[in-house]
Formats: structure tokens, sequence, C-alpha cells
């Protein structure tokens, strides 16, 4: 890097960094004024509390780096305009790609942290970070937990390539083992078969055979246009194939989509072969939006180097309105193509990838115009 470039990325990160700090720092007293009366009330302990706050950076990054960029752009690319830096640097045959290339590379570089944060850090960070919480306002409860195996109550799973219910009351992750476990299903086509119902009181299931052990259970067999139970006997032990109805695969359906990695949505998405399936809808929408998500700071950098550079020769206030207002129109387009995606109006993926692309597209023809030389 040329001491060209060292100083324009210097004096960038100076203002990054700021942006960064003070816009977290913001957030985190918004969180802090929302739980601060639950951390008194409970008498939590100040390195619990400095640990909640760091497991929740993560979280807040994807929210104040597209922002801190924008802004930072804005001031330091305005401010070198406004001194007639840029100008001098440009009549010296300098293109404006060569001045800007190192936050092009920074964007890039945090596109793929951000892509990296949504993926893997953000979901574990929200599980441990709302743990924290549910503990200190139950400690009653936690004090059980400690005392207690761990138990993950009432998973239900709905495969409909198999045209099978599964629901299960209780499920011992540390020994695998599932209580209160029943099955429904069809013994022939639907239109003309029998319905097929077994209720077990133990079941495990086998990761590497990919299959359920049931034990102690009754089946139950019924006509179901007429409700004529056909068979109904009890059974020892059964073995069922189920090679996507797994303790995991419940367990991945019973959290909040937004909370799945991009590898946990990939597997769920694989319940949902209909397209038109409202809840794969979810699921297919956030899942590309995972992937969308990397050209965000990319975006912002296309949007804010041409406004801060165009905006300042009549007003200076002209290009920062300019590119915040677009950069809220991202917002709004982000918003509305991922209900519509919800919905089913529009695919997953364009519900994910159009308003990135749309606005990076944007960004790019503004700043293939600022890149012209004077009069061309």
């Amino acid at each position: 890097m040329r001491l060209l470039d060292r100083y324009l990325f210097a004096e960038w990160a100076k203002v990054f960094v700021m942006m960064i700090v003070v816009s977290t720092g913001l957030l985190i007293l918004d969180d802090l004024y929302n739980n601060f009366g639950d951390f008194v009330a409970y008498r939590v302990d100040g390195g619990v509390v400095l640990w909640y706050y760091l497991l929740r950076f993560p979280v807040f990054l994807p929210i104040v780096l597209p922002l801190a960029i924008l802004l930072s752009l804005l001031y330091v690319l305005g401010r070198w305009q406004r001194n007639h830096e840029l100008t001098a640097l440009r009549c010296a045959g300098l293109s404006l790609w060569r001045l800007t290339w190192s936050f092009w590379l920074m964007g890039a570089i945090f596109s793929g942290l951000l892509l990296y944060l949504n993926t893997e850090v953000i979901p574990r960070a929200e599980v441990r970070s709302q743990l924290i919480l549910d503990e200190m306002r139950d400690r009653d409860q936690t004090r059980r937990a400690v005392e207690e195996e761990e138990v993950v109550r009432h998973l239900t799973l709905r495969n409909k390539a198999e045209d099978r219910f599964w629901f299960v009351d209780y499920y011992y992750p540390e020994r695998q083992i599932a209580r209160g476990v029943r099955v429904q299903g069809w013994v022939g086509p639907r239109e003309e078969g029998r319905l097929r119902t077994l209720v077990a009181r133990e079941g495990s299931y086998d990761y590497r055979t990919r299959q359920w052990h049931l034990t102690d259970l009754r089946e139950t067999q019924l006509n179901p246009m007429t409700g004529e139970v056909l068979r109904s006997a009890p059974m020892a032990t059964l073995t069922l194939s189920a090679e996507k109805e797994s303790p995991t695969m419940m367990i991945l359906l019973a959290s909040r989509p937004k909370d799945l990695s991009v590898h946990q949505l990939y597997k769920v998405r694989t319940l949902f072969p209909d397209e038109d399936d409202p809840q794969g809808l979810l699921y297919e929408v956030r899942y590309h939006g995972r992937w969308a998500s990397t050209l965000i700071c990319l975006m912002v950098v296309a949007i804010a180097i041409p406004f801060s550079i165009s905006g300042v020769r009549k007003n200076p206030l002209v290009g920062v309105t300019k590119s915040v207002v677009l950069f809220g129109v991202f917002y709004i387009l982000l918003n509305l193509f991922q209900y519509l995606g919800d919905r089913g109006w529009v695919p997953g993926v364009y519900a994910a990838w159009i308003p990135v692309v749309a606005l990076t597209l944007v960004g790019l023809i503004y700043f293939a115009r600022a890149s012209r030389p004077e009069g061309a």
C-alpha cells in the first residue's frame, strides 16, 4: 500500500472506528435502559452484565456496520472535497477508482465479515445472551436446571414427503432419549389407505443409520372415512427409517428462522419440497437473505463515494441527504420484499437479492458518472 493509500485509509479508519464505537454505545445504552431494572432487582454481578454485552456486540454489528461505513465515507470524502484535496489529486491524473480502491477493498472484507456474523456467530450469540436473561429472571428454574438433566419439551415435525407427523413430549439431548413419542402416518395411499398412529413410551434416534428405535408402544390403524378401528395392538419395539425426522431437525423447527445459521436453514428447507408451503417460504427467504447480505457493505460504498463527491459542489448537505435517503429506501425495499417473499408473491431468492442488487447497481451507475473527467 502506497503512502497516499495509507494516508487516505488512516484518515477514514479514525472516523469509522469512532462511528462504530458511538453507534454501538448508543445501542448498548438503549438495551441497558430496558434491562437495568432487572439487573438491579436480581442483583446481577457486574461480570455477568459485561459478558452479556460482549455477547450482544456481534448482534449489533450488522446494524451499525453499514451505517458506520456510510457516514464515515460521507464525512471524510466530503471534507477532502471541500478542501480541494480530491480535486488536486484527480487533476494530477489519479482516477476516482485509484483514490478509493482501498475503500472498496474494505467494503468487500466487511461484506464477508457480515456474512460470517449472520450465518455463524449471531445465532449462537442470540441464544446465549437470551439464556443469561432467562436465568436471571427465573433463578429457581435455573437452579433446578443445574440439578436436573436438560430437557426439550413439545417438539413437532411434519414430513410432507412421507406424509407423516411427529410429536415428542420430552427429549433429553445428553442421552438422546425421547419420551412420549407419537407418530401419525398412512398405510398405503392417503385416498384409499389406513391412518396409522404409533404411541411409544420411549424412543431413541440413531444418527448413523438415521432410524428411530421405539419401545413399549401401541399401533392403531383406522379407517379415516368411517373412524372404524382396524387394528390396535401393543408392540415391544419398532424401527422406523427417518432420514429427515431427527430430534435435531425438530429442535431447529422450534427455533425462530432468523435465529438459525445458513447451514441450519439449508437443512430445514429440505422438509418443504412444495415451493408454495407457507412455513417453508419463511426459511427460503431468510436462507437467501443470509447470502444476499454479503453485498450490503459494498452497496454502501457504491452509494457513499459518488454522492459525497458530487453533492459538495453545490451544497455539502445535498449529497449526504441523497445517500442517506437512498440508504433508507434500501431498508424499506428489504422489508417490503421480505413481506412479499414470506407470502409467496415473490420467489424467495428474488425477495432476498433484488433490493441489494438494485441499490448496488444504482450506486455503481453514480460512481461511473462521478469518475468521468470534468466536462465529459
